[in-house]
Formats: C-alpha cells, structure tokens, sequence
C-alpha cells in the first residue's frame, strides 16, 4: 500500500510532471474542479439487518385480502426459504428489503401494487434506524427514523395498531403514525422524510454514503459505437449508491461481483478500499467530457472548412495560375539591399491586405444576413397593419341586409350591437371594436367619409413585439453597415499601402515592360499565397486544437490509476488466496488456484485445466461469487481498509442445479463464518427449504409449511 495521502501541492505536482505541463496551470485546474487527491479512508463500517417487515391488499375470489409479513434474522446466517412451490413470495421479499437498502424499487408491478406500507430495521455500527414508508401504487412517502431506546431497539415497534384496517385507508398511514408518536415520546427522531421515488432514492442514498464511508464519483459511460456520431462520444454518469450497492447480492452470475460486467470493475476497485480508485473514476468522467468538448468542436470547425472548400480550390487554381506565368516572365537580379527592404515591405502589405479582405468577405456576410432578417420583420409589420386597416374597414361599415338571403336589417337589429351582439348573425363580438364608432348613432348610419381608415389605433402586443423587433434588427444592421464600410475602408488602405510598395519596388529595380509585369504577378501571388496560409493555419488549429484542462485531466488519470493499480497489486493477491480458500471450503476440491484482476475478470484453475469464471458452470460460479463477496470483506476487514459493510444477501441458492451435499457444505462453511468476531451477515433465499433446514439451525430458517406462500 502506498503511504500518506497527498496534499493537493504533491498531487499536483505528480500530475503536472506525468503529463509534462506547467505546474502552477495544472494545480489551478485541478483546484477549479475540485480533482483533488483522496481523504484518508475511514474505518469500514457494519451493516445488519434486523427486521423486515411489510403489508397490505392483494386481490382473491372474494374481493380484497389483508396480507403481512415480517422477519426478523439472525445475525449470522438467516434463511427464508419455500418447499415445494416456486412463486411463493421469496423475491419479493428479496426486493423489498432491497427497496429500503436501495431507496430504488424494483419489486414486480402487481406486488408493487398491493403493498400499503414497508418497515426495514437496520443497524449500521452502534446505531439502529429504520425505514418506514406507506405506498401507493409503488409511490413511497415517509423516512428514517433513529431509535434511541436501550438495548439499541424498541421491542414492540412496530405493534399491530401500525397495520392500515381496511384497504380504503390512507396507504401506510397507522404507520407513519406510530412512527409520528415515537418522534413525540423522544423514542425516535426523523433523520429524513420523502416523498415519491426520485425523493426516496436521493434521502437513502445520502444517508448511506454517509453512514458508510462512500463515496459519489462522477464518471463517463460512453455511447455504443453504432449509436455514437463520434468516436468519443459519452455521457456524463453519477456513480453513488444505486451502482454501490448493487455488490451486496449475489443474484446474476453473469459477473464475479454485482449485477452488470460493465460495473463489476468499479465495484472492485471500491470495495477493496483503494483510495485513489475513487479519484481514478472522476478524472475518468472529466476526460470523457473535454474529449467530447474537443470533437464537438472539431466538428464545428469541419463544417466552416466545408463551407470554405470551394474558396480555397479557386485560390489554389490561381496560385498555379500565377507561378506559370512567373515563371515566363524574366526576373531582374536583386542584389541591393534597397531592393530586399522594399520588397519585404510589398511582401508585408500584401499578407495586411489578405487578412483585410478576409474580414471584409466575413462581414459582409453578416451584413446580408441582418438585412435579410430586417426585410421579413418589415414584411411581417406590413402584414399585420394591412390586416388591422382591413378589419377597421369593414367594422366601420353599417350592414342594410343579409349577404346570403337579402333579408333586410332592421333599427332594432343595428340597436342590439349596442348589447354586444351583431345585427347579422347574434353572435357576440367586443365593445371595444372600432365598429362601435357608428353602431351608437341613434340613426345606425355609417361613418361619413371623412373617417380615416389608416389604422390608427394604439398598437396591440402583437404589433409592438414586432415593431421592437424590427427597430433592434434596423439598429443591428445599421451597426453591421458601419462596420461593414470600416472594413471596406481598412481593405481601401490595405490595397493603396501596397500599391504604393509595389510602385516603390518597381522605381526601385526600373521600369522595363517584363519588370512590371513580373512585379504586378508577384504581388498577386503573395496576395493569394497569404489567403491560402491563412486558411491552412485556420484548418490546422482545429485539427490540432486540444483542451488544456483535458490535457490535465488525463495525466491526473494516468497518475490517479497508476497509484490505484499500486495499491490493488498486494489487495488481490490477498483476495485470490482468499478466494481458492473459500471456494474448496465451499466445496471446490478440484480448485486450485485463482487470479482475480483489476477488472474483476477471475482467472480459474482447477484440475490441472486453466479456464475462467464465465466458462464454470452455474453452480461453480454461484460458489465462487459468494467466495469473491466474502473474501473482499475479510481482506477489508483484516487491513483495515476495506469498504464492504459485511451483508451478503444470496437470492435464489440452489437453483443452480448445485448438488446437495455441495449446498449442505456451503452452507456450512458460511454458518463458520459469520459467527467469527466481525463475520458477515449472510441471508439466504431459496426454493430448497428442507436441505436448508438440514444444515442451519431451526431458528435461522423461516419458512411456510410445503406448498404454501410466504405472505
């Protein structure tokens, strides 16, 4: 192991040195980001289970049934097993518990449905919390309590009055209530509340990561390659709990640690305690994010280069145009040192006079652009006032009859626009209509013609959005005209400089026809070589371009896991040799010796045959992931560094067509080992009770009698 954790100084300084880059840059970056070296790791923590327990409404023949289940395991090796049935309940319990570790629910949609509230009792060191929650419809709402009662724990809690009484009762609610009493007797405290999923998995992911010594990482999953449009392209990912806790099960066997192989690497990396593991996977996700800055940028700049590919081909043709000509033309020797200043002055104002045009090209570019959006916003103001001169028009108008039938509008009829109703059709229409102008003569008769039909009204909100608009788009190109002409002037004086320096040189070297013309020639051709340097320069800086902080970034990974990869090397020897003892206790005897790398890829050797963990059958498999969940915790234990909190839930053991004398010493061996000092908690879920109840003692198994469910 390596020795004192840096401080940010050494940490820096290592980094810089990796990654060949100035000191004091790479400590700003890595300071402005928080990348910083690791805290000494703590001591591990302990995790216990000590009540699980849940109710509530499934449907049957006759309507709705109460159901309840509650379990209190042992400390070492508890089972709760089934005989005789499979879909008795067991994963549901399995995933319940998992809820309430998790803050994350996967528990199966029908089931999710009938649980009305969910208690969890746990110990994590000295100190026993609950997690209590009502449900409806799966959608949780309550917290974690912190029992202060002697004896770390309330017998009685919960008592049967904490059970909902019919099912139209609020979900959870005789629950949260008898949680709500003990806050008020000072038996207990809120050390959360929640509300929905998102809630609950954001309280019970803190708290953990508290209680526990983890930590919250932020990594980079990359896109897979046929849905990526670059090749580094990736997403930003939080590593916390949810990932964490995901190594406490043994279920999937598709990986020697947790549930997907693409995390088993960091699972390992974590669990065995490393400090600089964590650092590792942090500068990992601030690389993915400054390589994918870089190629969006690269990007960016591919698509001006394409935009100014056709520019560049008629430069190029000219260029070769202008050498063969050049090359025809009879060049006077220059050889005075009058000459060689005034051609580099040409030479000068020639590359002033490249980049004056390439300016000017630009902003005449924007100039056509603000232009044309000035002209729509124009035709849109346009449009709206010849619509509002239209309707003012024809609301100014007094209707005599009926377009469709002729029918004649009487004074009573013209009298009811005055209630807000019209004299053609009854419809209602606003007061507020210019047509109300003739409408309140006592006569009905239309305005004279002296009305003015230019639409003379205060703007509506329409009208004054586009007239702000059109006013900011009029001042924006009148600034793009000025600066427009600026450049026009500068390109002028650009040209005029190197006119007068070319008409210095020819004064210079004489004036004979082919000087002249091989001067005019050359001026062209430095102009246009200059225009081609440029653009060149200009395609080059976004090939080449990188990220500064992305430089720093990945030598603070390669520093980061050079360290990490230090530290593993002794940890996973001693987890191997832990392994191969584990896995011949569990029943192994062919195994000889095991490997298991930093990529958590376990290399297996049993027979005298060399193979790996994925080639083993299941039931070989199931043994050694629970060996590898085992000796990580005692390798942590025994060095003082480890994370794992020492709980091992084993789902669906046996089902992997294990023999039974190789269950029943599995079995064994685990009873062995969690009643040493510091041992693990293991709980067991199984179809195979009766071999089960065998092997652990009578009180270590719970389970219903054959046939029959859990709940």
């Amino acid at each position: 192991m390596s020795g004192e954790i840096d401080s940010w100084s050494s940490w820096s300084t290592a980094v810089a040195r990796r990654g060949r880059l100035p000191a004091e840059e790479v400590e700003a970056v890595l300071r402005e980001t928080g990348l910083g070296p690791p805290r000494a790791a703590g001591k591990p923590h302990q995790l216990r289970i000590v009540r699980v327990d849940f109710a509530g409404y499934m449907p049957d023949t006759e309507g709705l049934r109460a159901f309840s289940f509650a379990w209190d395991p042992p400390g070492a090796v508890g089972a709760l097993a089934t005989v005789e049935r499979n879909e008795a309940g067991k994963s549901s319990v399995f995933e319940v518990l998992r809820w309430a570790l998790r803050g994350r629910c996967a528990v199966q949609p029908d089931v999710r449905k009938w649980i009305r509230q969910v208690l969890v009792e746990v110990d994590i060191d000295e100190e026993r919390l609950c997690v209590v929650f009502g449900a409806r419809d799966g959608d949780p709402n309550g917290g974690v309590l912190r029992l202060h009662a002697a004896g770390r724990g309330l017998p009685a809690w919960p008592t049967p009055a904490a059970r909902d009484a019919d099912p139209t009762d609020r979900p959870g609610g005789a629950l949260l209530a008898e949680a709500e009493k003990l806050v008020q007797s000072r038996a207990a405290l809120w050390v959360c509340r929640f509300t929905g999923a998102e809630a609950m998995e954001s309280a019970i992911g803190e708290l953990m990561l508290d209680r526990l010594g983890f930590d919250r990482l932020s990594g980079w999953q990359k896109i897979p390659a046929e849905r990526a449009a670059q090749e580094n392209d990736g997403t930003p990912t939080t590593l916390s709990w949810p990932l964490w806790s995901t190594a406490l099960g043994v279920g999937s066997l598709t990986c020697v640690i947790g549930q997907e192989v693409t995390t088993a690497s960091r699972l390992l990396q974590i669990y065995l305690g490393t400090p600089w593991a964590g650092t590792a996977v942090d500068a990992g996700g601030a690389v993915g994010i400054a390589r994918q800055r870089e190629a969006a940028a690269r990007r960016r700049g591919e698509q001006d280069t394409a935009a100014s590919a056709e520019r560049i081909a008629t430069l190029r043709e000219e260029e070769e145009q202008l050498a063969k000509r050049l090359a025809g033309v009879e060049s006077p020797a220059h050889t005075a040192e009058e000459i060689d200043h005034r051609l580099r002055l040409m030479q000068q104002a020639a590359r002033a006079l490249a980049a004056a045009e390439t300016a000017l090209a630009s902003i005449a570019r924007r100039l056509q652009e603000s232009g044309r959006r000035l002209r729509d916003a124009e035709a849109d103001l346009l449009a709206l006032a010849e619509a509002r001169l239209t309707r003012r028009f024809f609301h100014s108008l007094t209707p005599t009859c009926c377009p469709r039938c002729d029918a004649r509008v009487t004074v009573e009829r013209l009298q009811r626009e005055q209630e807000g109703r019209c004299s053609l059709c009854d419809e209602k229409f606003s007061l507020e209509s210019p047509a109300q102008d003739s409408a309140g003569r006592p006569d009905g008769a239309a305005t004279d013609s002296s009305i003015d039909l230019v639409d003379d009204l205060p703007p509506d909100e329409e009208e004054a959005a586009l007239q702000a608009e059109r006013d900011d788009l009029h001042t924006r190109q009148r600034a793009d005209a000025e600066e427009y002409d600026q450049a026009r002037d500068a390109r002028d004086n650009a040209q005029a400089t190197l006119d007068a320096a070319r008409i210095e040189l020819e004064n210079a070297t004489g004036r004979a026809a082919r000087t002249v013309e091989a001067r005019a020639t050359e001026t062209r051709l430095a102009v246009v070589r200059a225009l081609l340097q440029e653009s060149a320069a200009a395609v080059g800086s976004i090939e080449d371009r990188r990220d500064p902080k992305g430089l720093v970034f990945e030598a603070a990974e390669k520093e980061a896991k050079a360290r990490r990869d230090v530290d593993q090397s002794d940890l996973l020897a001693q987890v191997s040799e832990e392994i191969v003892d584990l896995g011949r206790r569990f029943g192994l005897e062919q195994l000889e010796k095991v490997k298991l790398d930093g990529a958590a890829r376990l290399a297996v050797t049993k027979g005298g045959a060399s193979t790996s963990y994925r080639h083993l059958t299941p039931g070989e498999q199931l043994r050694l992931k629970v060996a590898t969940a085992v000796a990580l915790l005692r390798v942590g234990r025994a060095t003082g560094i480890g994370r794992h909190p020492g709980l091992v839930l084993i789902d669906s053991v046996g089902a992997e067509e294990m023999a039974e004398e190789d269950l029943a010493q599995m079995l064994r061996s685990l009873q062995d080992l969690a009643e040493q000092q510091h041992g693990p908690q293991i709980m067991i879920f199984s179809a195979r009770g009766r071999e089960l109840a065998r092997v652990l003692p009578a009180e270590a198994v719970q389970m219903p009698p054959p046939g029959e469910r859990l709940w």
